[in-house]
């Protein structure tokens, strides 16, 4: 053989080693609760892209080598991700949990790759004959030594660095503030989650002493209600609850909606917490939930949708509502011609029942019906408050879960917010004497307490604040 057809042939099977890896370079790997598939290509120089569908990619030029890496998401294993959400594990303990496996899928992917060009080498000197075996080897040799070469040099120049410099496409290029987010969450919730146990034991305690010096009575309280609202997937936040209810001995939890921030099956997985929820607990879907997040919710024995039809609970007469824009999958907040109809509906319930209490997420649909129910409790704002308006206690719980995991990337903190009433009955109906407001504060691992005592209709309509206290 000339050398001119040595070179032609060493060319030709490099050509057909690396367009057999274009064609065939991908493979699936489980890595712990996510499906994955990696691939390399051609068409990207030096970069690394990382796939969300059907969000978009991230990538980043981390390597000086002709081949661009790709690793897609293909499939979450929900019960497997539950778990290690709420494993409890440090961050360094998941980066061990994932960095062998990550190490055996590089290698298992690597030796494809190669077997991969040696089947194209030895392709092409069949295609180009003779095809004996030592023409088979060395057409294979050239194509393993080539990829070969191109692997060394893409991991001796790999740099992890690179990944300072992201680039967003697709959805995910609107929101590059995700990443970040994210990671000072992770160190937001496992510092919440240390303190709230210390900070509500703290609370108990001064709670008790405002008893004991005798400034409010509450020995004619029959039934307490802990209102909550806008968890927006606050992990820690269903656990500050069902401490709440633990401690004050609280008999139902009615949601005001938003428990989630974009009405996902995954994040209905997250909602795991209520499967053994110690007390009835009552939610009004908000315009960050969605049908999946109400089917979810519908099966879990603990929870009531509140969805037009009276609910009843020791006595005390419940009505509530979804938020227009739970009906959809786009978290947007429902329009003044949605609010419209649903208030002309909310009227026609009224003429059907009389609650002691309505539920709503959003205002705009509550505020019509100021003076003809006791008591209606909202939420949306995110701004806790208590008060009397026109012979009716309104209630906005703020938002339990500090606005969610965007909360712990905000500079001023957004404290977790709940509001605890006090309910007695009596001849004329069910009353509140007082209600709790509850702030907490995780960064300062402490909390704000504002009770505010109602007076009886003897005594007129006036509320006043009777304590308030910050603590450790």
């Amino acid at each position: 053989m000339d050398n001119t057809r040595r070179i032609f042939f060493f060319v030709a099977t490099i050509i057909s080693a690396l367009l057999l890896v274009a064609l065939l370079g991908r493979a699936n790997y489980p890595l712990d609760a996510f499906q994955i598939q990696v691939s390399v290509g051609f068409h990207n120089f030096g970069r690394s892209e990382f796939h969300f569908p059907p969000f978009g990619f991230v990538r980043a030029r981390t390597h000086f080598s002709p081949l661009g890496l790709v690793v897609s998401l293909q499939g979450v294993d929900l019960e497997g991700l539950r778990g290690l959400i709420f494993s409890g594990m440090s961050r360094e303990q998941i980066y061990e949990r994932f960095l062998y496996p990550a190490r055996k899928i590089a290698l298992g992917f690597a030796i494809w790759l190669l077997f991969l060009a040696f089947l194209g080498g030895a392709l092409a000197t069949i295609l180009l004959g003779p095809g004996d075996k030592k023409s088979l080897l060395g057409g294979g040799g050239s194509g393993l030594l080539v990829m070969f070469l191109l692997l060394a040099l893409t991991i001796y120049t790999f740099s992890p660095a690179g990944f300072e410099n992201l680039e967003y496409r697709g959805m995910l290029q609107a929101a590059p503030w995700m990443i970040d987010l994210a990671q000072e969450a992770f160190t937001g919730v496992e510092g919440l989650a240390e303190h709230v146990q210390v900070m509500s034991s703290n609370l108990y305690t001064l709670l008790r002493q405002v008893e004991n010096l005798g400034q409010v009575e509450l020995e004619d309280t029959d039934l307490k209600v802990l209102h909550v609202s806008d968890i927006h997937n606050n992990p820690v936040a269903l656990g500050l609850v069902e401490r709440i209810v633990d401690t004050f001995a609280v008999d139902l939890v009615i949601d005001t909606g938003d428990i989630t921030d974009f009405g996902t099956p995954l994040e209905a997985e997250l909602l795991g917490r209520l499967d053994d929820w110690p007390v009835p607990y009552l939610i009004a879907l908000g315009n960050h939930d969605s049908p999946t997040i109400a089917q979810h919710l519908a099966d879990i024995p603990a929870v009531t949708l509140l969805r037009g039809e009276l609910v009843e609970i020791s006595g005390l007469g419940i009505l509530g509502v979804p938020d227009p824009a739970a009906d959809r999958a786009t978290m947007t907040p429902a329009s003044p011609t949605e609010l419209e109809i649903a208030t002309l509906q909310m009227e026609d319930l009224l003429l059907k029942h009389r609650p002691d209490l309505l539920v709503t997420h959003d205002w705009r649909l509550a505020k019509s019906f100021v003076g003809q129910v006791p008591i209606i409790l909202h939420g949306h704002t995110h701004s806790p408050s208590i008060g009397e308006v026109e012979g009716t206690i309104v209630s906005n719980a703020g938002t339990t879960g500090g606005a969610g995991i965007r909360g712990l990337q905000s500079r001023e903190e957004i404290p977790n917010t709940l509001i605890m009433l006090h309910l007695s009955r009596g001849e004329g109906g069910w009353r509140v004497l007082a209600a709790d407001t509850i702030y907490f504060y995780y960064r300062q691992a402490g909390f704000e307490f504002r009770r505010t005592i109602f007076s009886s209709p003897e005594g007129g309509d006036e509320a006043e604040e009777d304590a308030s206290f910050f603590g450790p």
